[in-house]
């Protein structure tokens, strides 16, 4: 059986807030929006991958380790050229957590209006960022939200 990730849903305080992060920052197109969700899709010819934003209200808003919910979203740039785009965008709202870098990739992290990670890699050897049977999963991953 072969899957891919499809969608993931977001609950978030702010609808309107969130929807500019995603599309301002990162070039998420808006597929659809109404008063109370949103979906936006990422810019893939190959496959269509959509983020679902749907607004629960200020009530909500748990941020932090040990919630139950979404911590981290990692997109894939094309080139670290992007990265730096990105980290300026972050920087200029705020958002911006820091920079990471590997022998064979590197990348942005920031967090949005609802304080959720987000990772941008971009690989450093023109491959793709994988993660096969049997890697270890990167330190960067517990580290994030500490």
């Amino acid at each position: 059986m072969k899957l891919s990730i499809f969608a993931s849903l977001f609950n978030v305080s702010d609808l309107h807030q969130s929807v500019s992060f995603y599309r301002d920052v990162f070039g998420l197109q808006v597929l659809s929006h109404d008063d109370k969700v949103a979906s936006l899709t990422v810019d893939d010819a190959d496959q269509q991958q959509v983020l679902i934003l749907r607004e629960v209200g200020e009530r909500a808003r748990q941020p932090g380790r040990g919630n139950v919910g979404s911590r981290l979203l990692v997109l894939a740039a094309d080139s670290p050229d992007e990265l730096d785009v990105i980290e300026q965008k972050l920087a200029e709202r705020r958002s911006l957590i820091g920079r990471r870098r590997t022998e064979t990739w590197t990348a942005v992290v920031g967090y949005d209006p609802d304080h959720i990670e987000v990772a941008v890699s971009a690989t450093l050897t023109g491959d793709p960022v994988r993660i096969e049977p049997g890697d270890h999963v990167d330190q960067m991953v517990y580290e994030v939200g500490q």
